[in-house]
């Protein structure tokens, strides 16, 4: 390869590529381990600096509490001390227009007075900071670091390119790769330490008694640590007992009660109650009148049980320090533990978790070790190597004469991962069948079992193993759905529309009637449905799920596994379901005419049913109820609502911004429909195209973003359910109703960068 040659170029651009992917790859790493908001304003600065090659840098976050930003650097005369610097949201400064904006700011010279206006009339730059420090800012990158639902958690700038003139094109697009990595790890930790702004000791802050960094940080060791928080800022940040019981009172809205040298309860006041469930709940009785109990509390938001412990009693509530209430139930002694003490409420539920918890087996982990047959290995290496890739669906497809290929879906989308030998392909096969507990002599007959596994040092998860016979001599496919247990998303991270999200927030306040969530396998319903069970999940209602299988778990939701081998199904389950005082039932599909004539005719009798359906779209769903044998009647009667949905590919972070050709905005145009002008002339778009990078694996695509069209069964939709139309009228009279179509949403998420044309047309057709 001679110097200089277009091959030697190509050679040398295509390392470059790879040398900045991997620091960047290396910083994104370094900044989402942060454990503190500082190590993200001061400690990674000047890997930052070098990273882009500039003179200075300044990462600023976003204040919740005063809805500012700010910064922190150490101070040039205390070398040991750390300053801060605030700038308010506002077209007074870069930052603060950048951050109000929410626009990526690229200027030459931050002394030119018309460069700035041409961004905003306001805009002035502040040059005490130079004066002080005898630093020339001139081209100056700034940009905004926003979470993962768009919203502003800070501001990244960078001062001075150190080669001199403007910031480039590529600078824009690395800056706006490292902000959005800020942005997802500042909000990660305000979500860890919840900014504080939520506890009655916050107050501290705000008095300027302890420094918000000294908080959080209290905050974090009293979650990492044994010490409740109290004791850590009375010990550590010496805060005197009388300004946290000033906050506790303030917060509260009650009487602090502080405690002397030696105090000590009444004799007899805790006769009949546990001391350690006290402790655990954090409150004491100070005095039990007649019919007046005085308590104090450390939290009464804690107090739930003393209704029960103290029956027809009324209560006045004060406030203590957690330390001062345990000493004072142990400054009682241990009271006579008469039979009214065993007997009580409390005692048994102390006695009762404490034998829980010593009858509880210990879960054990295999950690295959070099003395294990490798095929032992190899298949807990594959279900490993499937977690780590985030995959849905491991496949494992044999050949008779050819390499064993297997595949992980991520993201919607299949792509190998590995190939064996033939030779191997039974062994593999028999393995997975053992782990699955299924038999390993049949092999001409589907079988389908679970596989429950505990990755090293995580929680365990299950797979949903099936076997099918393919062709060749004692060839099986094996597919394992892999179920982790996961928590349910807050219904606004489920990227719903206002309109949908708005509507389908209305639904769910009606005391009873069916709403429909419907979509192909693995489009998300159940996700969708959980978040909407999460939201009537509040302990004043009854809720029972039939569920195949139970994917997301929820405390204070009763939630059944179907299993058709003991005869439990979705039928029977709902039979059962009406005899047990529900108040909300959630079955997991309508699979047949007797679970939706079931579900229906719960919906009617005064609850509120949630299901799925697997139907293309939602107008569609009427009619293939009525298919089902359903009666229109009771159909037009029972719906409240049916809501389609889609998973399309995301563009993977790497994406760059696209701007659409005539061409190309008339084929968006075209797929929308007529509206398209009217809903997408003035807004402003973002849409962006698919490169591709190592962390997508060249695809481009990295996560998936749901797409919606919510049907709304209002008085226009029950007449035509009634008289059995045909769907393109359902669909017209729900568009004329507000509906927007899954290819619309789709195309409205194109436009805010967050999926392609290509994703949407694979998932909702154009």
């Amino acid at each position: 390869m001679e110097a200089g040659s277009p091959d030697e170029k190509n050679l040398q651009a295509l390392t470059q590529r790879l040398e900045y992917l991997s620091k960047a790859r290396d910083l994104a790493h370094r900044i989402h381990n942060a454990r503190e908001i500082d190590q993200l304003l001061v400690h990674l600065r000047s890997e930052l600096m070098e990273f882009f090659e500039a003179e200075h840098l300044t990462v600023y976050a976003l204040d919740h509490q005063t809805n500012d930003l700010y910064s922190r650097y150490w101070d040039a005369v205390e070398p040991d001390r750390l300053r801060e610097i605030r700038v308010p949201i506002k077209d007074w400064s870069v930052a603060g227009f950048c951050a109000r904006s929410l626009e990526t700011v690229n200027v030459i010279d931050a002394y030119d007075a018309d460069e700035l206006k041409k961004l905003s009339a306001q805009l002035k730059f502040d040059r005490s900071w130079d004066e002080k420090t005898g630093v020339r800012t001139r081209s100056m990158l700034t940009a905004p670091a926003l979470t993962a639902e768009g919203r502003l958690a800070g501001v990244i700038q960078l001062v001075n390119k150190k080669s001199g003139g403007r910031f480039t094109a590529e600078d824009e697009v690395r800056v706006k790769d490292i902000a959005r990595t800020i942005g997802l790890a500042l909000e990660n930790l305000h979500r860890m330490v919840n900014d504080g702004a939520g506890s009655p000791l916050h107050a501290l802050v705000t008095e300027n008694l302890i420094s918000e960094r000294e908080f959080k940080a209290a905050i974090v060791e009293a979650q990492e640590g044994q010490a409740d928080i109290e004791t850590i800022l009375t010990q550590k940040y010496k805060i005197a007992k009388a300004d946290l019981g000033r906050c506790l009172s303030k917060f509260f809205n009650l009487d602090f009660l502080p405690m002397g040298e030696d105090p000590r309860l009444p004799a007899g006041v805790l006769k009949g109650l546990n001391p350690s469930y006290l402790k655990t709940h954090s409150w004491v009785p100070m005095r039990r009148g007649a019919e007046v109990v005085d308590i104090l509390t450390n939290d009464p938001r804690k107090v739930q049980g003393a209704a029960e412990l103290f029956p027809d009693k009324t209560f006045r509530l004060f406030v203590g320090l957690r330390a001062e209430i345990e000493t004072l139930i142990d400054s009682a002694g241990n009271p006579d533990v008469s039979h009214a003490a065993k007997d009580s409420v409390s005692h048994i539920l102390d006695e009762l978790e404490k034998g829980q918890e010593e009858a509880a087996p210990k879960i054990t982990e295999y950690v295959p070790t070099e003395k294990d047959n490798v095929i032992v290995r190899l298949s807990h290496k594959i279900i490993l190597d499937a977690l780590k890739a985030g995959a849905s669906d491991i496949h494992i497809e044999p050949y008779s004469s050819r390499q064993t290929v297997i595949r992980f879906r991520v993201d919607g989308a299949l792509f190998e991962y590995q190939k064996l030998p033939a030779n191997h392909r039974m062994a593999l096969v028999n393995r997975m069948k053992v782990m699955a507990d299924l038999d390993v002599a049949l092999h001409n007959k589907p079988q389908d079992g679970k596989i429950r596994f505990r990755p090293p040092g995580q929680p365990s998860i299950e797979l949903r193993v099936v076997t099918i016979p393919t062709t060749g001599t004692d060839n099986e496919d094996v597919v394992m759905r892999i179920l982790s247990a996961s928590e349910p998303l807050p219904m606004e991270r489920l990227s719903l529309s206002p309109r949908n999200l708005g509507e389908f927030q209305k639904l769910l306040t009606k005391p009873n009637g069916i709403i429909l969530c419907v979509g192909p396998t693995g489009s998300g319903k159940t996700t969708t449905l959980h978040s909407a069970l999460g939201t009537l999940n509040d302990g004043e209602c009854k809720i029972w799920t039939a569920e195949d299988p139970v994917e997301i778990t929820q405390y204070g939701i009763r939630q059944v596994q179907i299993s058709r081998k003991s005869g439990v199904d979705f039928p029977t389950l709902m039979r059962s379901f009406l005899r047990a005082d529900p108040d909300i039932i959630m079955v997991g599909e309508m699979r047949d005419a007797e679970t939706a004539s079931l579900a229906i005719e719960a919906s009617l009798t005064g609850h509120l049913v949630l299901s799925t359906l697997h139907t293309n779209s939602a107008p569609e769903t009427v009619t293939r109820l009525i298919d089902m044998g359903t009666d229109s009647f009771t159909l037009s009667d029972a719906l409240l609502g049916i809501l389609a949905q889609r998973l399309a590919r995301t563009l993977c972070r790497c994406a760059k911004p696209w701007k659409p050709s005539d061409s190309e905005r008339s084929a968006l145009a075209k797929a929308y429909g007529p509206d398209f002008e009217a809903h997408f002339s003035g807004i402003d778009a973002a849409p962006r195209k698919a490169k591709g990078c190592v962390d997508c694996r060249g695809t481009g695509y990295s996560g998936r973003v749901p797409i919606h069209e919510l049907l709304v069964a209002d008085e226009k939709i029950k007449h035509l359910i009634l008289t059995r139309a045909p769907v393109p009228e359902i669909r017209k009279a729900a568009i004329a109703g507000g509906m927007t179509t899954l290819i619309q949403d789709g195309i409205a998420k194109i436009l805010a960068g967050l999926t392609d044309l290509k994703q949407v047309s694979a998932v909702a057709g154009t």
